[in-house]
């Protein structure tokens, strides 16, 4: 990212994890001027979440909260760093935000009971950190924000929030957690869901992926890419979702034919 700052070269991120996340624009910050774009896409599914908010609501629209809720499959092609991340930092705390105040949470504890579209009903929810959390509050100023996810098996989502109830967690190498997290498998499909509650009342948009988190990520890749090839984006920082104007987004990622999006 420096070497690209430097040499004026377009730059798209769409891996980071919250942590490292927080540490390139702190990096960033150290510079005053731009001669190419900078784009963070790092989010769920490429920080696509934050553009079907902006798809979702009318820019005269004051979003009061969002919550992301994630079904995502042991079986998904996402790879063995999406599984690495969450051996590294299942045990370290992390905030979601209520009313612009951090509130510091784990990984798979405060259960809520959630029944998603698409077939998939009675799931049981637990804390998850993705970028969504820093981006929605800290860039889109929106007051309450949260993320909560489960896995395609129940037994395997509750037995992961009883070793972090019990503090299992802690007590593993880096090499252990590893194993519990796997690795990558041959795709399977994955939807989310996004709540948004706004002065025009609450809306959720609704997304199925038939062949995955790895599908809607490369995609996400790809709009972005095409953004900054074909419009006149000027030179600075930017989230991905700021390069995208109303409906733009979500009129790119509804051309797919294995996604599937709905608002009701």
């Amino acid at each position: 990212m420096r070497f690209a700052i430097e040499h004026g070269i377009d730059y798209l991120d769409i891996t980071k994890p919250t942590p490292a996340l927080n540490r390139a624009l702190q990096v960033v910050t150290n510079y005053t001027t731009f001669n190419s774009r900078i784009v963070f896409g790092s989010g769920w599914m490429g920080g696509i979440v934050p553009g079907l908010v902006k798809s979702s609501v009318s820019f005269t629209d004051t979003i009061d909260s969002v919550k992301l809720m994630v079904y995502y499959s042991i079986k998904d092609k996402a790879g063995e760093s999406s599984a690495h991340f969450m051996a590294e930092h299942v045990a370290t705390p992390f905030v979601r935000y209520e009313n612009n105040q951090t509130v510091e949470i784990k990984h798979f504890l405060d259960s809520e009971n959630y029944c998603f579209s698409f077939g998939l009903r009675n799931r049981q929810m637990y804390n998850f950190d993705t970028p969504d959390l820093y981006i929605l509050n800290q860039v889109d100023k929106i007051p309450t924000v949260s993320v909560k996810m489960t896995y395609n098996s129940k037994i395997v989502t509750k037995i992961l929030g009883w070793m972090q109830q019990y503090g299992i967690f802690k007590r593993m190498s880096l090499k252990t957690r590893r194993k519990v997290f796997g690795g990558s498998g041959d795709g399977d499909v994955s939807v989310f869901e996004v709540i948004i509650k706004a002065t025009s009342g609450a809306k959720r948009v609704l997304v199925k992926s038939d062949k995955g988190q790895a599908e809607l990520t490369a995609l996400s890749a790809v709009l972005h890419t095409e953004a900054l090839m074909n419009k006149r984006i000027a030179t600075g920082k930017y989230f991905a979702h700021e390069l995208y104007q109303s409906q733009e987004l979500l009129k790119g990622l509804q051309g797919y034919p294995s996604i599937i999006i709905k608002e009701i």
